[in-house]
């Protein structure tokens, strides 16, 4: 996967939430697979020290606890992953007060992630950080969140058209090149949702018990799901590096391991980079498995609208960013 740090933007908050696989069972004649896990949140990095989808945009009451156990200030969303790799099995997201708006307000002046996670783990309990979340559990819920506590939101949006024939005209100076761009007024979007149901948690597990992971077992890493902390490791501290094009194909298999002992703490891309780095390419091929099967849910949105010199349609993904709450 590759990362799209341009859309979002202090220390990263302490967490006694760990990040993990729950213990599953396999079959007796099987290899062990290796423990997967995310560390609480260290110190290790100083400087880091819409349209309505029924589900996303109404909060849920399927959660484990009770709803007399609920706290009566908060509302409870369910992620996309149905919280497989997390020690908690539910999530309160409190109301969204001056004090957060301030920091997405900070984050889109800015342009830096940190900002959009601490404004996101500011609703959350303090027993559970924004910053120990998969990357499609916390876009999801940004959207949940612009879903379920801001009115509807309107922007600005310029379409280019790639119509075959409207590039025709324009190669054939039929029309100025000018009319492939046209602004839209856009007040509804789509919002396409997909969870880590069963059958993707089998083929998962089922990777994990055939896959060749020994090349794992000298080393302090285990396989990991990649965070939203990683995101923004990478912003901070080699969006602007002179090699970004080689560590950015790098980033897609660092991000996807982490320390196995707890102990060690966070372990940043610097550290993680330099061993998938010395990896084989088959062990590389064996990450990239691995980060697709742990990838492969979560929210996109597109913007669908007409070419108003052609009438063709004009579809663009979009990704939600800290404007979005503004």
């Amino acid at each position: 996967m590759s990362f799209d740090v341009t859309n979002l933007g202090q220390d990263s908050p302490e967490s006694s939430a760990s990040f993990k696989f729950p213990k599953k069972a396999t079959a007796p004649t099987a290899p062990t697979p290796p423990k997967i896990q995310l560390t609480s949140l260290d110190n290790a990095i100083p400087e880091l020290s819409s349209m309505p989808h029924n589900h996303l945009a109404k909060p849920s009451n399927t959660n484990p606890k009770a709803a007399q156990e609920r706290d009566p200030k908060f509302v409870y969303a369910d992620l996309p992953s149905g919280f497989f790799f997390y020690d908690f099995k539910q999530l309160a997201v409190s109301n969204v007060k001056g004090s957060t708006q301030a920091k997405f307000a900070r984050a889109a002046s800015e342009k830096r992630t940190r900002h959009v996670v601490d404004a996101i783990s500011s609703l959350l309990p303090g027993d559970i950080t924004a910053w120990t979340l998969t990357i499609p559990d916390f876009y999801w819920l940004m959207y949940w969140i612009r879903l379920n506590f801001y009115t509807k939101p309107t922007l600005i949006h310029t379409a280019i058209c790639t119509s075959h024939s409207h590039l025709e005209k324009i190669r054939d100076k039929k029309l100025p090149k000018e009319t492939l761009s046209s602004v839209h007024t856009i007040t509804n979007t789509s919002l396409k949702e997909s969870t880590l149901d069963k059958a993707k948690i089998d083929r998962l597990e089922n990777f994990l018990v055939t896959a060749e992971l020994k090349f794992l077992e000298d080393s302090p890493f285990d396989l990991c799901p990649a965070t939203i902390r990683d995101i923004v490791d990478v912003e901070e501290n080699f969006s602007e590096h002179e090699d970004y094009s080689e560590i950015e194909h790098l980033i897609d298999f660092s991000s996807f391991i982490q320390y196995k002992d707890p102990e060690m703490g966070y372990a940043s891309q610097e550290v993680r980079l330099k061993y998938v780095a010395d990896l084989d390419v088959a062990h590389l091929d064996t990450i990239k498995e691995f980060a697709s099967l742990v990838s492969d849910y979560g929210v996109e949105e597109s913007i669908k609208v007409k070419c108003p010199e052609c009438s063709a349609d004009i579809v663009t993904r979009v990704s939600i960013s800290a404007h979005s709450f503004l």
